[in-house]
């Protein structure tokens, strides 16, 4: 009895899936290693929206039909670093008996913040739509009559570093879920480090209803024309 209790309490659980680091992997392709799948386990649509360079998308649900070729150096990824659709992908491949397959390190959200080569691939009837950008003698002139709202799409250690007077931070990563949070009543001004990134989001809410423009150059053309910085206090 004391042994098959024994048993029962030291019986071995399933290890995580390893991890690789955003930086190894974007090596990887920049070597064009031939065996390397990298899998977005998101939902279609969220796979359109932003994914990584030469990913493809197989859904979690779907994994164990997509027949993956066994001698692939497969990467799985979601959007964040803590993901269950991810992990859970993984470890069906490995049950499976892929001998080669790990999670990317930290996410989409980590890749993001690496700025390494994002890729979209919007539904046709929003592929036509160009998104309006404000200079910054004129983003200045809103703020400061209150006629608009800035909002830093970066990572929230970027934007504690240093941001816009008085911009909210709502990451790109979080901004599905903090639209129904933003007034109407304002022009939404986006700004991020990188271009790619704050034209989505200016996508994701024009296509909310909201009136959203980018801050042309972003935060490096607003330092540029001799813009001003706040510091997140800690």
């Amino acid at each position: 009895m004391i042994l098959s209790l024994f048993l029962l309490f030291a019986a071995p659980t399933s290890a995580a899936p390893p991890t690789t680091p955003p930086d190894k992997v974007r090596l990887l392709q920049l070597n064009h290693t031939p065996d390397l799948l990298i899998i977005d386990v998101r939902d279609p649509n969220e796979f359109a929206q932003s994914h990584i360079q030469g990913a493809k998308n197989v859904p979690a649900p779907g994994i164990q039909l997509a027949q993956l070729p066994h001698d692939a150096r497969i990467i799985v990824y979601c959007g964040e670093a803590s993901c269950p659709l991810s992990s859970g992908a993984a470890q069906k491949l490995i049950s499976d008996g892929y001998s080669h397959v790990s999670l990317l390190d930290g996410g989409l959200a980590a890749w993001y913040q690496k700025g390494y080569p994002i890729q979209t691939s919007a539904p046709k009837n929003e592929a036509k739509h160009k998104s309006s950008s404000i200079p910054t003698k004129e983003a200045r002139r809103l703020l400061d009559t209150n006629q608009a709202l800035a909002i830093d799409t970066r990572p929230a250690l970027e934007y504690a570093a240093g941001h816009i007077p008085q911009a909210r931070n709502v990451p790109l990563e979080t901004l599905d879920t903090n639209i129904a949070l933003l007034p109407k009543d304002k022009e939404i001004l986006i700004y991020d480090r990188l271009e790619s990134r704050s034209k989505l989001a200016v996508q994701k809410l024009t296509t909310a209803g909201l009136k959203a423009s980018e801050l042309s150059g972003g935060i490096a053309g607003w330092l540029s024309k001799g813009g001003s910085l706040e510091v997140k206090k800690q």
